[in-house]
């Protein structure tokens, strides 16, 4: 039995005979009495409280003499912080008061800045905008062509693109790689060309009044032929291909594109087009006419012709105005940006228009010929805000030519895509889906309509979405009212793409902040530490804990502790149910309210009572549900909705829990099943803003994390009407959280397994499902989950030093983790300390303990000791008769060893008597500075009857011994003999207490009377 006897003191009491060796405790639930002739002494094992002297090593120990007056404090080891040289940077900021460069932030699509008031701007670009030097520093891209060594290069680009000076050679290629190269070539000897910034043109090359114009691009080369005049035949354009390990195909889609000897694509080009002059000039009184061009790659005796043969009709329709451009374009790497086209009748299904970007539906009046509408999508890198607090973010295209019959009832919206997709793999038919959630949308009649005009897009959603882990596919371009029947006005609306010159590339900012610093953690008392683990000479030991933020805006704080020796606090539920189901009843079909209120449940359909994680639950199959015979709560106003759930399949959307109105739940709690990952097999709170039938408008906030299958989790979803704030947590833990506002009351049935027709109902298991008509706090839902040891402040300000003091029992040990967040924002912006554990350095409980009987009178008292530290433990004996009273001094003696070690001692002659029952105690200590207010060698209080005790063993009697008389038997004459052969008779003598036991007192009346025992030889 372990007892606590103080609060530096652990007990161990068992007897064990003195004749006898022991190796192990030996406990049996009944004492039984010793013979008179037994000697019997019982060990109580006792630990007394560790404590060192702060700094030294586990195995020193300092005098207590020389210790330090007060606590000293050691920081824990902090991991290194990722975002130092930003964190420097906004330092540097705000010593200068301007903006500052961040290079080592930087890549080839995005530039970051620092500013002094604490917030950091990314600018994130649809390609590569800039490369990094030999030097480590960045330069823009520059495309300008420039003659070297007799060919033309870019000053600074992606591709290694070569341009032709003239003569025979490929008017233009690229090198990919050490080895792979591509080129084209004219099959008549050019012209020295004409260049003008990124652009050669050699006039005359391809016929009379056609030339060859050749178009450097950060990421490869563009070639097209320009028909200055209409042809007064049909032409074909034969382009002679050179590639070493690289093979140029035609895809599906009509595109071009190169690949590898292993099929890994290395470059790429939409279909070929050609457009005429009314579509590429600024001033386009409509949006011009384009149409594809019959393209194919002739292979013969391993050497490729690209062939172009534009369309005769279209050259020679009146329509046509020329100038004509023929555009084969090929970039460099996979394009993240196209324009789709609608289906027409004059063009088969899965037309793609040219990289650049539209949107529009050309009216049938004045364009018959090109009828469609147009999308168009993009994808900017966001790797630089993952994680991050977004602010506020904006997308800008530059428009490149002006808006036509603009609508006042028509805008461009920005929908973020929910799937993945390839460029030139990409046209109308297999477009990728996207989502209405976080929809931007412009007014092109409240927008400046000129050439080289910017227009904005707040993305701000959707790039909070993207930085808390949401993929990150792209967006969507579109007409905010796209007509299945072409209207009778034409709207177009072209902005600069990447690979066009002349133009602003698109550009998204992204205004963003840092997460608070990796709070800083220290601790007193504290002795050692290896690592993240650290050892305490205190039982009271304080933790600080302080981060911060550039703003110096508040911060949240949590403390959570877990893997414990501790007992745990005791944890208060939150009161005030609206509602409160246990589904603890083993029969019939109600389920009753344990919240007061007399709401009950009624569950009807298949389902079975099952043992849950608290007590019983109820497992729904087949459409089983539970519902309250009216509302539960108002869900325009704050609620909160909690239940530990078990889904036994992943296949489909299942409703948990709801309320519904006419049309529509006010909420729904439910596993999600769905095409976009971010959703698929995850938890998902659900508001829709209307009770109508087509569900439109619903803000939802999914876990981040995968639902389990087969497991009980905690799941509880909130709406905070004061905060305006939707939150679901899983498992005690914010999962997700999204601005809200209800504007409806749902006034039908709360319902447990199910919503409605068109939803899936729950196939799975339910307990303890608690309802409040209020917002609980974090520590509210933590204590539903029965989360321990969790400690909160908020709103506390940035860099302020918070305490806790934790109490370790004797000895105890714990791990413990600080998380900082922002207060008030959403998604969470946090940091969180390693997890660090703090063990009490006493001295464990004495182990493997022995009474060594060699010799009865001197036995041999010893055990295993040990600490945390290693170092020196003092052990103490304590020996006590069978009356619990002590025995010689106390302690009778002492022994000090490393841990780890045996500490024995031997019993001083004269002290044990034969035919007497002891106990004896081993107390470990140490004798370093002690907590105040402690004694670190209390008296010992042995229990008079120590339990449990082993089965007594009969002691062997020394050789030679004749008779032993123990004087024990308290009543009569007979005077017993240990050794069984002499027992004796007394005469004149009455019992009273002796030194050990009873003892004979002599009665004798007179001098000549005698009283005596008599000792009979048999």
């Amino acid at each position: 039995m372990i007892l606590l006897e103080d609060m530096d003191c652990l007990s161990i009491r068992t007897h064990i005979r003195l004749r006898v060796l022991v190796d192990k405790l030996v406990n049996t639930p009944k004492r039984r009495r010793p013979a008179r002739q037994q000697v019997t002494i019982a060990a109580v094992l006792t630990v007394a409280a560790s404590l060192l002297v702060a700094g030294v090593s586990g195995n020193a120990q300092a005098d207590p003499a020389s210790g330090p007056t007060g606590p000293c404090v050691t920081t824990f080891p902090r991991p290194e912080d990722p975002d130092a040289q930003l964190r420097a940077a906004l330092e540097e900021a705000k010593k200068q008061n301007k903006p500052i460069a961040v290079e080592a932030a930087y890549t080839e699509t995005s530039r970051t800045w620092v500013y002094p008031d604490g917030h950091l701007s990314t600018q994130s670009y649809s390609g590569p905008t800039q490369l990094r030097q030999a030097d480590g520093s960045w330069a823009w891209i520059d495309a300008t062509l420039v003659e070297k060594n007799g060919v033309l290069k870019p000053k600074l680009a992606k591709g290694s693109v070569r341009v032709s000076t003239g003569g025979t050679a490929p008017f233009a290629s690229m090198r990919f790689g050490r080895e792979a190269t591509f080129g084209l070539s004219w099959p008549t000897e050019l012209p020295r060309p004409q260049v003008k910034g990124n652009v050669a043109t050699y006039v005359g090359a391809a016929g009379p009044s056609a030339d060859l114009v050749v178009t450097a691009l950060p990421t490869g080369f563009r070639h097209d032929v320009v028909l200055r005049e209409r042809p007064t035949g049909p032409v074909e354009y034969r382009i002679p291909v050179h590639s070493k390990g690289l093979e140029l195909k035609v895809t599906k889609s009509g595109g071009l594109k190169l690949s590898s000897a292993k099929g890994k694509k290395v470059a790429s080009a939409p279909a070929p087009l050609m457009w005429d002059a009314a579509t590429d000039q600024p001033s386009a009184a409509h949006p011009g006419r384009q149409t594809k061009i019959k393209t194919q790659v002739e292979t013969k005796n391993g050497s490729s012709v690209l062939v172009l043969k534009p369309d005769p009709d279209w050259l020679a329709d009146p329509a046509t105005q020329y100038p004509v451009i023929v555009d084969p374009t090929t970039t460099l790497g996979v394009s993240q940006e196209v324009g789709v086209q609608s289906p027409d009748a004059q063009r088969s299904p899965g037309t793609v228009s040219r990289s650049n970007y539209g949107n529009g539906s050309c009216p049938g009046t004045s364009c018959a010929y090109n009828e469609r509408l147009v999308r168009t999508l993009m994808a900017f890198d966001t790797a630089p805000i993952d994680g991050r607090q977004v602010v506020n973010a904006t997308m800008q295209l530059q428009l490149r030519a002006d808006v036509i019959n603009c609508s006042e009832f028509q805008g461009i919206a920005a929908q973020r895509i929910t799937e993945s997709w390839v460029a030139d793999d990409t046209f109308w038919d297999n477009q990728p889906a996207s989502t209405e959630e976080g929809r931007a949308s412009v007014d092109p009649c409240a927008l400046p309509g000129g050439n080289g005009s910017i227009w904005s897009w707040d993305l701000t959603t959707m790039a909070r979405l993207w930085a808390s882990g949401t993929p990150n596919h792209g967006l969507l371009l579109k007409l905010t009212q796209e007509d299945s029947t072409p209207p009778n006005y034409g709207e177009d609306f072209l902005f600069w793409p990447q690979m066009f010159s002349g133009g602003t590339k698109p550009k998204l900012s992204v205004d963003w902040v840092l997460p608070p610093e990796i709070p800083t953690v220290s601790a007193e008392s504290i002795d050692s530490m290896v690592g993240n683990d650290a050892i305490a000479r205190s039982t009271n030991v304080k933790v600080s804990y302080t981060s911060s933020v550039p703003e110096a805006t508040p911060l949240n704080y949590t403390v959570t502790v877990n893997d414990s020796t501790m007992a745990p606090p005791a944890t208060e539920l939150p009161s005030g149910e609206q509602a409160y189901w246990k589904l603890d009843e083993t029969s019939g079909a109600t389920v009753a309210d344990s919240s007061g209120n007399n709401i009950p449940a009624t569950l009807s359909g298949s389902y079975t009572r099952i043992p849950g994680q608290l007590g019983q639950a109820v497992k729904f199959t087949g459409g089983a549900h539970a519902a309250a015979n009216g509302p539960v709560i108002n869900t325009d106003q704050s609620f909160t909705v909690a239940a530990w759930v078990r889904l036994d399949s992943s296949t489909a959307e299942q409703t948990v829990l709801s309320q519904m109105g006419v049309d529509q739940p006010g909420f729904t709690l439910s596993y999600q099943t769905s095409s976009a990952p971010e959703y698929d097999q995850r938890w998902l709170l659900s508001m829709i803003r209307e009770d109508r039938p087509d569900r439109i408008y619903e803000t939802v906030v999914q876990s981040k994390d995968l639902a389990k299958i087969n497991e009980w989790t905690h799941v509880a979803v909130q709406y905070d009407h004061a905060a305006g704030k939707i939150r679901l947590y899983v498992d005690g833990t914010l999962a997700g959280e999204r601005d809200y506002t209800a504007t409806w009351n749902a006034q039908g049935a709360f319902e447990i397994g199910h919503a409605r027709a068109t939803t899936g109902d729950l196939d799975g298991a339910v307990d303890d499902v608690h309802v409040y008509q209020r917002a609980l706090t974090d520590q509210d839902i933590r204590a539903l989950v029965g989360v321990p040891g969790t400690t909160t402040h908020n709103n506390i300000p940035s860099g302020q030093v918070l305490d806790k003091v934790f109490t370790l029992d004797n000895p105890a040990s714990f791990k413990f983790v600080v998380k900082a967040c922002r207060s008030g924002v959403n998604p969470p912006s946090c940091n969180e300390s390693p997890a660090y554990r703090i063990t009490s350095d006493a001295p464990v409980l004495p182990s493997d303990t022995e009474t060594g009987m060699a010799d009865p009178t001197q036995p041999i008292l010893s055990g295993m000791v040990n600490r945390p530290s290693g170092g020196p433990v003092t052990a103490k004996y304590y020996l006590y008769d069978d009356q619990g009273l002590p025995v010689g001094s106390a302690p009778l003696g002492t022994r000090t060893v490393n841990g780890g070690e045996r500490a024995s001692f031997q019993v001083p002659a004269n002290t044990v008597q034969p035919g007497r029952t002891y106990k004896w105690q081993m107390k470990a200590c140490v004798t370093g500075p002690q907590d105040p207010g402690t004694d670190p060698d209390p008296d010992p209080d042995p229990d008079p009857t120590p339990t449990p005790t082993p089965t007594p063993t009969p002691t062997p009697l020394p050789e030679g011994l004749v008779a032993a008389y123990g004087m024990d038997e308290g009543s009569g004459s007979t005077v017993e003999d240990a050794t069984g052969t002499n027992a004796g008779t007394a005469v004149n003598t009455t019992w009273t207490a002796g030194k050990y036991g009873t003892a004979l007192k002599s009665t004798a009346p007179t001098a000549g009377s005698t009283s005596r025992t008599t000792i009979r030889r048999r």
